[in-house]
């Protein structure tokens, strides 16, 4: 399904694969938990900056991914996603045109565009769908745990709604991915071209981007950005205030226009890929095998306690906590220490001077100060099998 999307979708057939649907429903998923992570992770680290952006993440993504969405659905007939895959959605009828090169295809062609109703219900279906999913969501988690512990009883009118919805909210969402199932299972047969049933109640049929889009798109742009001709060459009076702004806003909408245009098209699409890259990343082995390298290589960089000169301690006293030493732990200079007092030791000593053997002062490999998170990261303390 990921060979389609390389492709030119104009040397391909004009229906496309379940595969390429179902690809595309996966990424289009994969969106906005990818978004909601980066965020959450920055605002741990400047919490003044991202923090407010976290906590009203869900309306941010709404109007962002609304507003990028519309732009696809109204230029391009399909979401972004859709688009990356060199997909489109049509209105649904069973008129196939062979001859593309007659006129008639093109006539065609325009009567399968979206309608708006058809846009702005599939902006709600895309976008909306997610936010009401995911806030129900919520709600659900919220209140499944108070139906578990027997403190929401159906005594009240309220209760009952929250009692019921618990009950029923889960087959609800069985019923919807069963006839999601079942209409995929009838595109894959031909019997429809509506993988979905949202799509087939609002009459939706999916085909790949053809020639006549990509020419469409092409004169929509043209005609957009061709210069305006000067119909104030014979003005005697000077230009208003009014003129003087609109033409500064119009000397800045231009840039900032093309601007969105060139990240629409050439940094989305690069962001995809790091998301698919990540994705595999996190799920191969081939990650974990590099930590684990890695983490060998810092244990062969840190010299074994009997290398060095000075003995190995042979008190069962703690130099730290002057008491005995329970769950023993050695460092590299060969001195022994209790497992907590060393960790806590290494960990909380200072930026500049810390790292270092509490008895002989000598600096430790294992021991690395972290500038982000302003802490010490500390290896090489081996705990003793006594």
């Amino acid at each position: 399904m990921d060979y389609y999307s390389s492709l030119d979708s104009r040397s391909l057939d004009s229906t496309p694969t379940i595969f390429e649907i179902i690809s595309s429903n996966e990424l289009e998923q994969l969106l906005s938990p990818s978004l909601r992570y980066i965020i959450v992770h920055y605002a741990q680290k400047y919490p003044n900056l991202l923090l407010k952006f976290a906590m009203k993440f869900d309306e941010l993504n709404l109007v962002f991914r609304g507003l990028v969405e519309y732009h696809y659905l109204s230029k391009w007939n399909s979401s972004f996603t859709e688009n990356f895959y060199g997909l489109k959605r049509q209105t649904l009828n069973k008129i196939n045109i062979k001859d593309k090169n007659h006129k008639i295809f093109e006539m065609i062609e325009t009567k399968k565009r979206l309608s708006n109703w058809q846009i702005y219900a599939s902006l709600i279906n895309l976008v909306g769908g997610a936010y009401v999913n995911e806030k129900l969501d919520v709600i659900y988690e919220k209140l499944y745990g108070k139906v578990l512990l027997k403190t929401l009883k159906p005594t009240t009118l309220t209760n009952k709604l929250k009692y019921y919805y618990v009950k029923v909210y889960p087959y609800l969402l069985s019923i919807i991915k069963l006839l999601n199932v079942v209409f995929q299972i009838l595109y894959l047969s031909g019997r429809t071209k509506s993988p979905s049933f949202i799509d087939y109640l609002l009459k939706i049929e999916y085909a790949r981007l053809s020639q006549f889009d990509y020419d469409l798109h092409d004169k929509k742009s043209s005609t957009t950005t061709k210069p305006e001709t000067s119909s104030t060459s014979t003005r005697t009076r000077p230009p208003s205030f009014g003129q003087h702004l609109n033409r500064m806003l119009s000397v800045y909408y231009k840039p900032l226009k093309s601007l969105m245009m060139k990240l629409s098209t050439t940094v989305f699409p690069l962001a995809i890929f790091l998301l698919k890259f990540l994705e595999w990343w996190n799920s191969s082995e081939f990650a974990s095998k590099i930590s684990k390298n890695q983490q060998n290589l810092i244990d062969k960089d840190i010299p074994p306690p009997n290398s060095s000169k000075i003995p190995i301690t042979k008190t069962d006293i703690c130099p730290i906590c002057s008491n005995q030493i329970t769950n023993p732990a050695v460092i590299e200079t060969g001195h022994v220490f209790c497992y907590p007092c060393i960790m806590r030791y290494l960990m909380e000593s200072d930026p500049v001077k810390g790292g270092r053997c509490p008895i002989t002062g000598r600096r430790l490999i294992g021991c690395r100060y972290s500038n982000a998170a302003k802490e010490w990261k500390v290896d090489g303390v081996r705990r003793l099998m006594i």
